[in-house]
């Protein structure tokens, strides 16, 4: 296991980050989740550590669709685009959908949300950069790249209850390579640091975590 692994597990257990941001909202009494986007499964394999939830995982990009079936064998993994998501509507409990909206341009990204939310019974849970937040394509993946941030007004417009989480201008680096260094656990040690600041001071903070009921 590398620092990046490690980082990734320890900071999803820590207060004010995305991921335990998430895992607190995430209504526990909803069994059947589709995590759209779900990369190489690192969010969902800890949200679902105590395996209570029923899970589909959903992704574009198959050689990450790939790791994540060898993570999660039970799940079911759809290749799909999730602008246009081959499920019934309201077939889950609950729809997932960990940094994606930011990879979409604008009106892919409502038309996105449009489809998130037709498929959800009860919630929809997005979490998503703010303020300018460039990045390219990288691993071989040419998702990967950013095209439009979303701010946190145009989120609750659309009925999103919006926590913010994280410092502006420091980078998350857990989505952005597998870099193992000093510079990279200074700056996550930062991130960490900066979540009760930036709840106190929204202006100041670099990711959100929007909640959606539906129904």
């Amino acid at each position: 296991m590398n620092v990046a692994d490690i980082m990734w597990k320890v900071r999803a257990r820590v207060p004010f980050t995305g991921l335990n941001i998430i895992s607190h909202v995430l209504d526990k009494k909803n069994k059947i989740i589709l995590d759209v986007g779900c990369g190489s499964g690192g969010p969902i394999v800890f949200l679902n550590r105590n395996q209570v939830f029923n899970v589909v995982c959903a992704d574009i990009f198959k050689p990450y669709l790939e790791q994540c079936k060898k993570k999660l064998p039970d799940s079911c993994c759809v290749l799909c685009d999730a602008r246009a998501l081959p499920f019934s509507e309201k077939s889950f409990d609950t729809v997932l959908c960990i940094e994606v909206l930011e990879h979409l341009e604008k009106e892919e990204g409502l038309r996105a949300i449009a489809a998130l939310e037709q498929v959800a019974r009860k919630q929809v849970i997005l979490a998503t950069p703010l303020h300018h937040y460039k990045q390219s394509a990288y691993d071989n993946n040419p998702y990967q790249e950013h095209k439009y941030i979303w701010r946190s007004s145009e989120l609750k417009n659309l009925g999103y209850r919006v926590i913010t989480f994280g410092m502006r201008g420091i980078s998350d680096n857990v989505y952005l390579g597998k870099r193992a260094d000093i510079v990279f656990v200074f700056k996550n040690g930062l991130w960490v640091l900066a979540g009760p600041l930036t709840r106190l001071f929204p202006n100041l903070a670099g990711h959100m975590v929007c909640v959606k009921q539906i129904g």
